[in-house]
């Protein structure tokens, strides 16, 4: 999990699934990446966002979705703010597969 603490509390609260139970085998990636470097993009570094962690570490080739996401929320009405609220859980997406955009 990127930023860990936010997510454990979050499927804690929403998903039933006590933080306790899922703790102690969940690594927080963003802590991970502090330790391998800390320095921001401004100080020669990667930085500690998941986007950019991904290009350098996973796929340097793998598309951004930000876009696809964003056309979803538009083309629904949405705004960032609003968009996963208002996003049916069946929702299909340019991929043409459910759940992930």
């Amino acid at each position: 999990m990127h930023n860990a603490p936010f997510d454990l509390l979050t499927v804690d609260r929403h998903l039933g699934v006590r933080l306790e139970e899922l703790g102690g085998r969940t690594f927080d990636t963003r802590v991970l990446a502090h330790l391998l470097d800390p320095r921001s993009p401004q100080e020669g570094g990667i930085g500690l966002g998941l986007k950019p962690l991904s290009a350098v570490y996973v796929d340097p080739d793998a598309p951004d979705t930000q876009d696809g996401l964003t056309a979803v929320f538009r083309s629904l009405g949405l705004t960032k703010a609003t968009g996963w609220a208002g996003i049916p859980i069946d929702q299909e997406t340019t991929s043409g597969t459910r759940g992930s955009t």
